[in-house]
């Protein structure tokens, strides 16, 4: 019955199997497992028909036309499911908990370098708004307190998969890199394998520069491989993010929060390049000031080929159609009919009725008390 609702279509949405009926005696739970989950084995991805169809997160991002035959493998798409997942303490012999503790290491240690700066707050302006910002320019850039702990976990997972890719994963999209972007991953291992076996302060100092040589290596990539479409390893990482298990992707309101983390991403790197590496006893040194208006320039200003401006106009229209969805209305009526509840907000009729009549009670006072004698 439910299938003839769609005949007019042409198209078959739902199948009804008559060996399963409800006088049958079958074991259901037997026979999905045996008749309908190995059918499921070769599940293709079904594309849409016409561009009509296709969402408009896909018209502008290509996601879908990127690695066909990956989204199309069932055993790829799980694949893609492992290589994101947490890793263990002793996977790869333990390299990744060094990593770990690199990246909160980062975190905290960038927050320390800006508050040893007097001029700490142009400073975060700077980077925020580039060099000749407007006086009255308010907004500035703020470093996250030690309790966020999501913001980390992307930066985390993003590495990983990229070591865990590098290191023979069966996973069969590549993270294309330039020659320096490859060198200081190799770096990167070379130190993370030494700090899991010694775990010294000085490895793990190690393990901070090395982590930082490749994160300032993603951010700030001008070779022209680096700027054709998906020479990005940032954005292959972000299709991989946004992949889901059957092949499809995530909506538009879920990509929101991933971008404003990669452009939060791009921002701390390049503030920490400016700061670790400043040396005030060097006669010929920049000020820190100027130093973060030119790296701006470099990998942050607006308008140009860079991974902070690919997360960022991306970011723009992905906001833009967020907004511009129209959502389900929360509204809940009580089966008594003796409240209303819309989101948060609850409507008690009773009172709704009393508040009416004590106001037509009003103005009928009103009107007599100005009627002429």
């Amino acid at each position: 019955m439910v299938q003839s609702i769609f005949s007019s279509l042409g198209k078959v949405y739902f199948e009804v199997d008559p060996t399963v009926t409800s006088e049958s005696n079958l074991d259901v739970r037997r026979y999905l497992r045996g008749t309908l989950l190995p059918a499921l084995v070769d599940d293709p991805v079904i594309l849409q028909d016409s561009d009509r169809d296709r969402p408009p997160l896909l018209k502008i991002t290509l996601w879908d036309e990127f690695e066909p035959v990956i989204r199309a493998n069932i055993s790829q798409r799980e694949a893609a499911r492992v290589i994101k997942e947490k890793h263990t303490a002793k996977e790869h012999g333990g390299i990744f908990l060094s990593l770990e503790k690199a990246v909160k290491l980062y975190h905290v240690t960038t927050r320390v370098l800006l508050n040893s700066f007097s001029h700490s707050f142009t400073i975060c302006k700077v980077l925020l708004n580039g060099p000749g910002f407007a006086p009255e320019q308010t907004k500035y850039f703020q470093i996250l307190p030690k309790e966020n702990e999501s913001y980390n976990s992307l930066y985390l997972q993003m590495v990983w998969a990229m070591i865990r890719k590098e290191l023979g994963d069966e996973f069969d999209m590549k993270f294309v890199y330039n020659s320096r972007q490859r060198n200081h991953l190799n770096t990167l291992l070379d130190c993370l394998w030494r700090d899991a076996e010694q775990s010294t302060e000085m490895s793990e100092k190690n393990v901070l520069c090395a982590y930082h040589a490749f994160c300032w290596s993603l951010v700030h990539s001008p070779e022209p491989m680096s700027q054709k479409q998906w020479g990005n390893p940032i954005q292959r990482f972000l299709w991989l993010k946004a992949l889901w298990s059957d092949g499809s992707f995530l909506p538009a309101k879920d990509v929101t929060p991933i971008l404003v983390q990669l452009k939060y991403f791009c921002r701390l790197v390049t503030l920490y390049e400016v700061l670790a590496n400043y040396d005030a006893t060097l006669p010929a040194m920049e000020d820190p000031i100027q130093q973060v208006g030119r790296h701006h320039t470099l990998a942050l200003q607006l308008g140009m080929v860079t991974p902070f401006n690919m997360v960022y106009e991306l970011q723009q229209f992905v906001s833009a159609l967020v907004y511009n969805q129209v959502a389900d209305p929360q509204v809940y009526v009580d089966p008594n009919y003796e409240w209303i509840s819309i989101g948060r907000e609850t409507l008690h009729l009773q009172r709704l009725r009393e508040g009416m009549q004590h106001l037509v009670q009003t103005v009928k006072e009103m009107t007599c008390c100005q009627r002429p004698q």
